[in-house]
Formats: C-alpha cells, sequence, structure tokens
C-alpha cells in the first residue's frame, strides 16, 4: 500500500513531536507499505542527518507554499496526483484540500471543543471575532476533507461529535504518548546550563495565548512577596517573544527553541514543572515530567486532571497568587514533592509508548 503522509502544517511543538515519533517508528518497524512524507520547513532537520529504509520518502514543502491555504492546497494535490497514493493521512488537520482516496486527519484544537475554559475571559472581542470565523472555516474543513478522525481522548471525541456531522464509526481515540526519544538515553543530547542549586521551574511550552505564560511576572511578584527569592523560571521562548519588564530578568532565564533530544537533559536540571496552560487536547509534557520525575503544578481543568491525576498540585487558572502560593508550599514540602513524583511514575503507566501509537495509527489508516 502506498501512504500520503502530510505533516506540511506543522511548525512547532507538539504536533511535530508527534510527527516526529510517527516517522521514526516507521522506520523501526518491519513493514511492506510505502511511505510518503510531506514536512514543514520547520520539520526538516529533524531527518536529515538519519538513514531511513527505502520505503520512507521525504518531501519538504517551501515556506512560500506552507504560509498560504491556497498554494498550500495547490501544491498537496500536485503531489497526491503525481503519487497516486492508497491512502492519505493528515497528522494534525484540517486539510485544506479534498483527495481522490480515503483521507485519515488528527484532531488537537482545544479551542473549538472546549467553550468553557477560561482562556475566553483573558481575550479580545477581536479575538474573538476572529477565533469564530476560524471555527467557521477549519471545521468545515474537517467535515468535508476527511474520511476519518482521529482524537487524543474520548473527551475530546464526544465534545467534536456534538458539533459536526462525523458520526461515531468514523471517529477514533489514540492516546499521544511520551516520545521515544525519552526512552533511549544514547540519543540524548547534553543541554548546557549554568543552573544553580535553588527551585528550578521549568515552563515547556512555546508562546502561544492559550498557554498562558504572561501570567510569569505576575507569579514571580507574588513569590516575592512570600519572601521567596531563591527561584528561577525556565522558559522554551525568546526574551523578545514576550513583553516582560526587564526587572524580570534576575527570574528568568530565556532559553528559546529546545530540539527533541536536548528535552531530556534540560528536564534532569529542573525541579518542578509549571503548567500554566488554560488549553489544551491533550499534552505530552505532562508525561514527560512524570517520567522525568518531576512534581507538577498546573491549571485546575478538567484535561489537566484527567491525565496529571494525583501527580500535580492544581491552581485556580487565572489566579496567579494561586498559582505563587502553590508553588511556595511545594518547595518548601519535600514529602509532597516526593509523594507527587512517586505518583507520577504509575501514573505515566496507563499511556501507550509511541510504538503502539504508530501500529494504532497504521491500522486506523489502513483499514
Amino acid at each position: 500500500m502506498k501512504i500520503l503522509i502530510d505533516c506540511s502544517n506543522l511548525q512547532v511543538g507538539g504536533g511535530i513531536q508527534v510527527a516526529t515519533s510517527f516517522i521514526n517508528d516507521l522506520n523501526s518497524i518491519e513493514n511492506n507499505d510505502s511511505f510518503y512524507v510531506i514536512l514543514s520547513p520547520q520539520m526538516q532537520n529533524y531527518f536529515f542527518d538519519k538513514d531511513f529504509k527505502k520505503n520512507i520518502n521525504f518531501i519538504t514543502i517551501s515556506r512560500s507554499n506552507q504560509r498560504s491555504v491556497f498554494k498550500r492546497g495547490n501544491f498537496l494535490k500536485k503531489i497526491e496526483n503525481n503519487l497516486n497514493p492508497d491512502k492519505v493521512f493528515c497528522v494534525f488537520g484540517p486539510s485544506y484540500y479534498k483527495s481522490s482516496v480515503e483521507k485519515t486527519v488528527g484532531y488537537a484544537i482545544p479551542h473549538y471543543i472546549y467553550k468553557d475554559s477560561p482562556f475566553f475571559k483573558n481575550i479580545s472581542l477581536k479575538s474573538k471575532i476572529r477565533l469564530f470565523l476560524m471555527e467557521k472555516v477549519q471545521m468545515y474543513l474537517f467535515n468535508k476533507n476527511s474520511d476519518k478522525l482521529i482524537f487524543e481522548t474520548f473527551d475530546a471525541k464526544k465534545r467534536f461529535l456534538q458539533m459536526s456531522n462525523f458520526n461515531q464509526e468514523s471517529t477514533f481515540v489514540v492516546n499521544n504518548t511520551l516520545n521515544e526519544i525519552f526512552l533511549n538515553k544514547n540519543k540524548w543530547i547534553n543541554f548546557n546550563l549554568d543552573v544553580k542549586s535553588g527551585n528550578n521551574i521549568l515552563c515547556l511550552s512555546a508562546n502561544y495565548p492559550h498557554k498562558n505564560i504572561n501570567i510569569i511576572p505576575k507569579v514571580i511578584d507574588h513569590l516575592l512577596f512570600l519572601k521567596l527569592n531563591d527561584f528561577k523560571f525556565y522558559l522554551t521562548v525568546e526574551k523578545n517573544e514576550t513583553n516582560f519588564d526587564s526587572k524580570y530578568d534576575k527570574y528568568i532565564c530565556f532559553l528559546g527553541k529546545v530540539e527533541i533530544n536536548q528535552i531530556p537533559s534540560l528536564y534532569e536540571q529542573m525541579n518542578i514543572l509549571f503548567m500554566p496552560t488554560l488549553l489544551e487536547v491533550f499534552s505530552a509534557t505532562y508525561l514527560e515530567a512524570m517520567y522525568m520525575g518531576l512534581p507538577i503544578v498546573t491549571t485546575d481543568l478538567s484535561f489537566a486532571r484527567d491525565i496529571c491525576s494525583n501527580s500535580a498540585v492544581f491552581y485556580d487558572p487565572l489566579d496567579a497568587k494561586d498559582a505563587a502560593n502553590k508553588l511556595f508550599n511545594l518547595i518548601g514540602n519535600k514529602l509532597l514533592q516526593n509523594e507527587l513524583v512517586q505518583n507520577g511514575y504509575e501514573n505515566q503507566k496507563r499511556f501507550d509508548n509511541s510504538l503502539s501509537r504508530t501500529m494504532n495509527f497504521l491500522k486506523i489508516i489502513k483499514s
């Protein structure tokens, strides 16, 4: 079977991690199928120095074609017509063109299915209108250009079905997993940091509005009010991506983008994971922290409790004071830290590994 895999719209974050693991898994299994992978420009560096089997072929979309929805759709349609695949898999949609063969599409946009999130209290009327229009367009594309949909949780599937034309038989659930990099220390690359003893708080996140990293300066203010001075936040964004006052530089280290094989080393140098996110379908960052032995402080929202269970401390999502209090109490309570870490080790075992996810993807695509 000839399968076209579309990763052309993946630019940062968890989407790239899922796609990268999937493609690496394809290279590790015995399979007679032929795979043609369309990479985004942001993904090509993950594969340029690796040896792949002859049945895995790569095509990279240009940045100009990626930026334009119409150019991207035309480019992908042209590739499909030339290759004449049996199946198409868009790792995360929506897909912007209609295929002539069956297409399976992954769904991972929380904004349209979690309307009860406090995120919507934080944004302007202009942003609400923009999201409303985007939802109309993208939900139309999900319905029009997808034959099957894959969700990361049963809750996401249930919510989507309530607002779409899809039926139960065309929708599937495959849980997100820990990236295979974490399971192979030989692939880890050291991430050199001048980390001092103390309380190193990791916020592993891109700077999207729903990630809510803008709460961090307010959290710092409250921590200082509580007379805690020996701490530092480590953010995986550039400083110029934020509008943080320079007075917070003493308490924030801006790391910029961190490559996936450097992330385990980064975790090893941290003491706590702080996740202020307001919207997720599923974040593998929670699983990573559990696996690497970090206690978690995160928002008291359904998706976070579903994944973290008893391995996290939860705070009121928009309340920086509550977040600071939870961090302060955790820092001062080694017994609680150890309890959360041990709970995390057990909790992350509930989730499949990357290879299981890949086999489930293939089963759904080919069925």
